[in-house]
C-alpha cells in the first residue's frame, strides 16, 4: 500500500500535498492520533506520543523536531520525513 493510497483512501480529513505524481505528504501539525497511525512506520502508541507532542509544545517547527518525540531515532525519521511537511 502506498502512500497516495492511504491518503485516498482513509486519510481524507488529513491536510495532504502532492510533491509529484508519486510523493504525497500529510501535514504533521494537522493530522491526528488515529490518522497518523494508519501510516506505514507508525503504531497507535507513536501517534499518540506525536500529537501529544504538539499539545506540550506546540507546533513542530521544522520536520527534524519529530526526533524529539520518544521512540523517534535517527533511523526511525530518516523513514518518516518522507511521510510529513510541517507548515
Amino acid at each position: 500500500v502506498t502512500i497516495n493510497a492511504l491518503i485516498k483512501t482513509r486519510l481524507p480529513l488529513a491536510k495532504a500535498v502532492r510533491i509529484t505524481d508519486d510523493i504525497t505528504r500529510i501535514n504533521l501539525n494537522a493530522a491526528e492520533a488515529d490518522k497518523l497511525e494508519r501510516l506505514p512506520g507508525i503504531s497507535p502508541n507513536l501517534a499518540k506520543k506525536i500529537t501529544a507532542y504538539r499539545l506540550e509544545h506546540g507546533p513542530f517547527r521544522a520536520l527534524e523536531d519529530l526526533k524529539e518525540v520518544k521512540g523517534v531515532g535517527e533511523s526511525r525519521y530518516q523513514k518518516l520525513k518522507e511521510l510529513f511537511y510541517v507548515e
